[in-house]
């Protein structure tokens, strides 16, 4: 045997050790930083965040592909003449579902409550002067958060620029002001019990822990229980006479995308306030008309003493057929029926 193939043979077993140094010490590596203290098992829950964000992208661009085209642009909806009467025809209808609305709150002895949130400038002027007529008609109490959150820069009240939801500071401002306009009335008790429920109390899938990817950018884990709500703990029953309910209903603007739960306004309110539970049913893309189907169908079930319905700029919007195809989650005012 020649010295070339002595000397490389008599490097193989230091490179052999070497590689499994090199292995050992990434194994080492691995198990220190993991909050798992068995390795296989922490390489295994990251192989199912692999594919569950493999699955919720899949499911994400199968959306889009399905997404209806919009043949009235937004800014056009707001702003051009050409539309004010669907404009017109929409408040209208806006109104007589509110007004449905109102009647069931009243029902079940529940105080009701608008809370007001602004968005694209576009839109504003108009929605915000139809919500204040809407709210004086009915004489709710009303909670109109533009100039509060109008002392910041943009950059801080929204998401910006991936995205123009509310930040996490915004969410903390919504339930300081929150919390200051619904305290007097904490005492109130609607007294309404039910003998039966529903299963599902909200429209989200139950028993859900995952982050959700739907940008990228802004990754974030959303928490559900079992009956559907975007909070870890279950809704009651029966309820005790000492716990104000509070049910917030709106659009994604209460679901809050892209924050944790614990970073959501009706999460930060409940903690603010003593003796009082506060149940998030926010859901993407809702409406009067969907909101409406859910009070009646689920939200009213959950026997709250007061809710607050969060509206936006978009809601009326929301009954264009582009939205209603996209969103709406069928009831006696949707154009999809169940």
């Amino acid at each position: 045997m020649g010295i070339g193939k002595k000397v490389i043979f008599a490097f193989i077993p230091l490179l052999i050790l070497l590689l499994l140094t090199e292995i050992g010490l990434r194994c080492v590596h691995y198990q220190i930083h993991s909050g798992n203290k068995c390795a296989l098992k922490g390489a295994y829950a990251r192989m199912c965040c692999m594919i569950d964000k493999i699955k919720i992208k899949k499911a994400v661009d199968e959306y889009k592909a399905e997404r209806p085209s919009d043949p009235n642009h937004y800014a056009h909806f707001y702003n051009d003449t050409q539309y004010e009467e669907e404009r017109e025809k929409y408040c209208a209808k806006y109104e007589t579902v509110f007004h449905e609305f109102v009647t069931a709150c009243k029902e079940i002895n529940t105080l009701l409550f608008v809370l007001y949130i602004p968005s694209q400038e576009s839109s504003r002027k108009v929605s915000r002067a139809f919500f204040e007529r809407l709210v004086r008609k009915y004489t709710i109490p009303y909670l109109d958060v533009t100039e509060p959150l109008s002392i910041y820069e943009p950059e801080t009240v929204y998401l910006l620029p991936e995205d123009t939801h509310l930040s996490r500071f915004s969410n903390q401002v919504l339930a300081r002001l929150l919390k200051d306009f619904i305290t007097p009335y904490i005492n109130h008790r609607s007294g309404v019990q039910y003998t039966s429920r529903p299963a599902l109390l909200g429209d989200l899938k139950p028993n859900d822990n995952s982050i959700w990817t739907i940008k990228e950018e802004l990754p974030y884990r959303v928490i559900t229980n079992r009956q559907g709500l975007r909070r870890k703990e279950e809704v009651s029953f029966p309820r005790s006479s000492e716990l104000t309910r509070v049910l917030c209903i709106g659009d994604s603007v209460t679901f809050c995308p892209y924050l944790s739960n614990h970073d959501c306004y009706p999460q930060l309110l409940e903690k603010s306030i003593d003796g009082v539970e506060v149940i998030n049913a926010g859901n993407a893309g809702y409406t009067i008309c969907d909101e409406f189907s859910y009070l009646m169908e689920r939200g009213k079930y959950v026997e709250p003493d007061i809710i607050i319905l969060q509206v936006l700029d978009n809601d009326l919007y929301g009954f264009s057929p582009h939205k209603q195809k996209e969103f709406c989650r069928g009831g006696k005012f949707c154009m999809k029926k169940k």
